[in-house]
Parts: structure tokens; sequence; C-alpha cells
């Protein structure tokens, strides 16, 4: 298997002690205070370096894809921004770490499922990596809206 990332990745063990990271730093940051969300933001970036349980060509060739598009998307969001300020000069715009880091991480792991769940090879336990793919997708995307909101407030 021909390696594409020059980066190390982290075991696959990682991706639930980032995942109890990041559950960690929306509940403090709905109780304690708004200032957690690093916390969230280092459990996201566990969880995006890490790597499977069955890595394969499959996994490699979707993971420099998905990486590809993000960086993309991250550059012509920062474009767009950028040229809002310019041209509007009043207009603050709103550069947290949230919007900076965060975003763009849990882009990756919606995007990064979504390709593995459209290019499910037949493999024999192909419900349960199906569930895992889902289920990766259903926390990216509630906890993009419950810190959302979080931050709204």
């Amino acid at each position: 298997m021909k390696r594409i990332f020059p980066f190390y990745l982290y075991p696959n063990f990682f991706k639930l002690i980032g995942l109890i990271i990041s559950i960690t730093g929306i509940i403090l940051s709905f109780f304690v205070t708004p200032d957690f969300q690093l916390l969230f933001i280092l459990g996201l970036i566990l969880i995006v370096f890490s790597k499977e349980k069955q890595e394969s060509d499959l996994t490699v060739f979707a993971r420099a894809e998905t990486f590809k598009t993000i960086i993309g998307l991250y550059f012509s969001f920062l474009f767009v921004l950028f040229l809002m300020e310019i041209i509007y000069n009043n207009i603050p715009i709103p550069c947290g770490p949230f919007l900076l880091i965060g975003i763009p991480l849990i882009f990756y792991i919606v995007y990064f499922n979504l390709l593995l769940l459209i290019n499910l090879d037949k493999a024999e336990n192909r419900k349960k990596r199906r569930i895992n793919y889902f289920a990766w997708l259903a926390f990216a995307i509630l906890s993009s809206i419950i810190y959302g909101f979080l931050l709204i407030e």
C-alpha cells in the first residue's frame, strides 16, 4: 500500500479518546463556560488523525481525497471572509477557533465517512462498518449543531 500522507496517523483507539474529549468539551461549554471549545477541537483533531480499524487502499484514497477537498473549501471560505472584510470595512468578521479550525474538522469527518459509506467494498462485516460510518456522521452533525447553538447564545 502506497503511503500518501507525509505525517503519522495515531492508532485507532485515539478515536475513542477524541470522542470522549469532544463530548467533555461540549458538556463543559454548556455548564461551565464557553471557553472550552479548544477541548472540543482537540478531540476532533484526535478523531481526524487516527487510523481506521481496517486500513485499505480505499481508506487511504478516501483520506487523501477528503484532505484535498477540505483544504480547498477552507481556503475558499477564508478568501470569501477576507474579501468581505475588504469590501465592507465596518463588518466584524467572526474568527473564533471553532469557525477557523472546528468547522473544517467536522466537514472532514462528514465527508470522509460519506466517501467510505458510498464506496463500501463487499466485506463480510459490511453491516457493522455501515453502522460505524453512520455513527460518525451522526456525531459530527449533532456536535456541530449543538456547538453552533452554544456559540449563538
